[in-house]
């Protein structure tokens, strides 16, 4: 890493790093190009320079989730790239270390990233996460199912609810405090993600990915543990991948399930976790790492 120099952009700056990320995630530039030139959601960046050569960045997305009954700051990192004729020097790692020194004397607890590419990470203090399994029904009550649109599609009263019905939803460690400003856990953002279809009724909501359920929420004053279940079999998806709250264990009471490991889930990446805040995520398996709040 010999001149090279790491250092935080300004939101003015990060520009820069524009043509790197494109190079290194094609489907992101796509986005970029959207957005004009601009990241597409509020991330802070570091970069490695030699001279007023970009040579790698790392990305930190803020966000808050519920953690053992208390609202916990976290940082995810993301957008991590090197320029081919940068790499194999250590630039990856050297970033990551600095972003998280960083969050650090920003108070944040952990530092949560996906990645199929778990060395590079490893070596800078993360750690694979096992994450609770995905399941898969293997028997269940023939019935029709409901229908499964695209976010853009719904209505605004239709978006409205699943907003009510995640909120009052049970509060679960790993539970994301999503907003409305467009921002990566924002429900804007979700909403418009082309890879989510939800089945939408006036008292409950679930979103799939694949052909995996990967979110769902019930209005538990209104629907007896009956009308879940019966409304839980119209949704006709083969895989689950939920936290373990007790008003999932309902639904499943009495269902057959298959193990499958949750790399299935999440497209063949891993969770990592680097803990600089107090809390022992490492080395606990108490907080799930939602696939729709996905970074």
């Amino acid at each position: 890493m010999k001149d090279i120099t790491i250092r935080l952009l300004e939101k003015s700056e990060q520009h820069l790093v524009l043509p790197l990320l494109g190079a290194a995630f094609p489907d992101y530039w796509e986005q970029l190009a959207l957005k004009q030139g601009k990241m597409p959601y509020e991330e802070i960046s570091f970069a490695a320079f030699d001279g007023n050569t970009v040579a790698g960045h790392c990305g930190v997305i803020p966000y808050c989730i519920w953690c053992d009954g208390a609202v916990v700051p976290m940082a995810g990192i993301a957008s991590v790239a090197v320029a081919p004729e940068y790499r194999k020097q250590g630039i990856a790692r050297e970033l990551c270390r600095f972003a998280a020194q960083w969050a650090k004397e920003e108070k944040f607890v952990s530092l949560p990233l996906y990645t199929a590419f778990c060395r590079v990470y490893e070596s800078a203090g993360w750690q694979v996460r096992d994450t609770p399994s995905a399941k898969i029904i293997v028997s269940g009550k023939k019935t029709a199912a409901l229908s499964w649109e695209r976010g853009i599609f719904l209505s605004d009263r239709e978006k409205e609810n699943i907003i009510r019905l995640y909120n009052d939803s049970p509060e679960f460690s790993g539970k994301v405090l999503r907003d409305d400003s467009g921002r990566l856990h924002s429900w804007e953002r979700i909403f418009a993600e082309p890879e989510f279809r939800f089945a939408v009724v006036p008292k409950m909501y679930a979103v799939k990915a694949g052909d995996t359920i990967i979110e769902i929420a019930f209005d538990r004053q209104a629907t007896s543990v009956a009308d879940r279940k019966r409304l839980f079999y119209q949704l006709g998806v083969q895989k689950l991948y939920l936290p373990e709250t007790e008003q999932i264990q309902e639904l499943l009471e009495g269902v057959e399930l298959e193990d499958i490991t949750s790399d299935e889930v999440l497209h063949g990446e891993k969770v990592m976790i680097l803990d600089i805040g107090g809390h022992d995520f490492q080395n606990s398996n108490r907080v799930f790492f939602p696939v729709t709040d996905k970074f």
